[in-house]
């Protein structure tokens, strides 16, 4: 009869795992993933306020309702895969995208709280607010709010 030897497997210590996951995280991530993951969570988590007043508006009787539904998020995805492509350049683009994703949290939050839309009007006035005015609208829930999405 032979013996049964109990096999040891050994574990990798907690270094080995580290190691690992710092060479993972080290290797750079292509400018062109890079845009379509922004534009992809631009989409998704700045445009809550759009998508439900679109949603609110169709009445999702019809296949052509819920395909009008998709074709929306496809084509706002689009445009601004388009439009991140189109202005970011070269070894650039990691700081464009940054600029957007902060810019994009700021914007939505705006659009959520004060139930307002970005357009060329609301723009002018946004050059021509003052100092004080504009210090009453910060608060917490506006830093956490860009801190939780633009940030992290």
């Amino acid at each position: 009869m032979e013996c049964l030897r109990i096999l040891r497997i050994k574990r990798p210590s907690h270094m080995a795992f580290y190691q690992r996951l710092k060479i993972y995280f080290a290797k750079p991530i292509h400018h062109k993933v890079l845009m379509i993951v922004t534009a992809a969570y631009i989409t998704f988590a700045f445009n809550g306020l759009m998508f439900s007043s679109v949603v609110s508006r169709l009445p999702f009787t019809t296949l052509s309702d819920y395909l009008f539904l998709v074709s929306f998020y496809i084509s706002l995805f689009l445009i601004l895969l388009i439009f991140i492509s189109l202005t970011s350049f070269g070894k650039f683009v990691k700081y464009w995208v940054i600029f957007l994703i902060i810019l994009s949290s700021i914007i939505s939050y705006a659009s959520n709280a004060y139930h307002v839309v970005f357009d060329d009007v609301m723009l002018i006035n946004v050059l021509e607010t003052d100092i004080h005015e504009a210090t009453e609208l910060f608060h917490w829930a506006w830093i956490l709010n860009v801190v939780l999405f633009g940030l992290v």
